[in-house]
């Protein structure tokens, strides 16, 4: 009886254990412990699980990616003086390698040692062309030759655009006849690409528009182009032949008979020439010199029209006048375009005498 007793003891007291253990599975099992105002426990669950390797370094590629993207220069200068050289990526050698190709950062731009010692003739260049355009009105009014540009579309870049500019702040009334397109960072090469809302068109009746669009919407009879400043730094002789023959017959397509005249791209302040030899980058005013030579060659093999804008800008050394410009770069200040007025109504003069001739030459 007593043995009977003592077994049944043994089993509830081995009952009373199993019920225990039982109770410490389920405290170990949750995946949260709280007092009520602290979490004392918390256990990693499937949304919060440490992320594989592959994983980790994806997720670093793109931290890296997101910084580089944060980092890049956005001045106008960048977008025309980038190199190939990539930035130095944080990501570990076993990472896997992000799809994105990686972000290339401008690297600082240093002015080349272009020296004007008269003792280092071969360093310098004795500008001579400042008074080769005419700028005689051959006894006509302002107002008669300013008549000639009734009919005539203006397209340009943002140094072009100064002349616009100087219409509607200092002489008001001149021109007023010639439709504008113009503006910054335009250029042979740009002009061509399509119309979108990054493409670098001038608007015109609340739209962007190409040339040939204009020339189909305002009907000219006279185009004038002043483009180079965003090209010549960075482009071939070939390149810029290639645009011009696009440009040309793009415009002729429009109409046949229209006149075509290109004027000459403007020059740098000798501090402001800029200089990139790893993206065949020469901002230089020997450089301009050179392409606007080959373009007035160009000019006279076609029998077009070349005019010579810059030299009224320039120095004894055939820079931009920093006297003159308003940035110490490649804009002349707006005030100063009166000389432009005279060239043009030079131009316009010797066309209705019909004794207009190109420029002898650029260098």
């Amino acid at each position: 009886m007593m043995k009977r007793f003592i077994c049944i003891l043994l089993v509830i007291f081995m009952l009373f254990i199993a019920a225990c253990s039982s109770n410490e599975d389920q405290v170990t099992s949750s995946k949260e412990e709280s007092d009520g105002n602290n979490i004392i426990f918390s256990y990693p669950t499937e949304s919060s699980a440490e992320p594989s390797s592959n994983e980790s370094s994806e997720a670093s590629s793109q931290s890296t990616t997101t910084d580089e993207n944060s980092s890049i220069d956005t001045s106008e200068d960048s977008t025309t003086d980038v190199t190939s050289e990539a930035p130095s990526s944080s990501t570990p050698e076993s990472s896997t390698v992000s799809s994105q190709a990686p972000v290339i950062s401008a690297p600082p731009i240093s002015s080349p040692d272009i020296s004007i010692d008269p003792s280092s003739p071969e360093n310098v260049w004795i500008n001579s062309l400042k008074g080769q355009q005419d700028t005689d009105y051959h006894g006509y009014t302002a107002e008669e030759l300013d008549d000639y540009f009734d009919d005539a579309l203006f397209v340009g870049d943002s140094v072009s655009h100064g002349l616009k500019l100087y219409t509607s702040m200092y002489e008001k009334g001149i021109f007023s006849g010639m439709t504008f397109h113009t503006g910054a960072c335009y250029g042979f090469n740009n002009c061509l690409s399509a119309v979108t809302n990054k493409s670098l068109h001038p608007v015109y009746q609340g739209q962007q528009r190409t040339i040939w669009e204009m020339i189909s919407l305002t009907n000219p009879n006279k185009v004038f182009i002043g483009f180079g400043l965003n090209d010549f730094g960075c482009v071939t002789t070939k390149n810029v032949k290639n645009c011009l023959d696009k440009i040309i017959a793009n415009i002729r397509a429009v109409k046949p008979d229209i006149q075509i005249i290109l004027l000459s791209s403007g020059y740098f302040t000798k501090a402001g020439e800029k200089y990139n030899p790893s993206m065949n980058d020469f901002r230089v005013c020997s450089r301009q010199r050179d392409y606007n030579q080959f373009v007035l060659e160009y000019c006279n093999s076609l029998g077009l029209d070349y005019i010579d804008v810059s030299n009224c800008f320039a120095d004894e050394y055939g820079y931009l006048d920093k006297d003159l410009a308003m940035d110490n770069y490649c804009h002349p200040h707006i005030k100063h375009y009166h000389m432009w007025r005279d060239i043009l109504y030079g131009y316009a003069a010797d066309k209705i005498n019909g004794d207009y001739t190109n420029p002898e030459r650029m260098r």
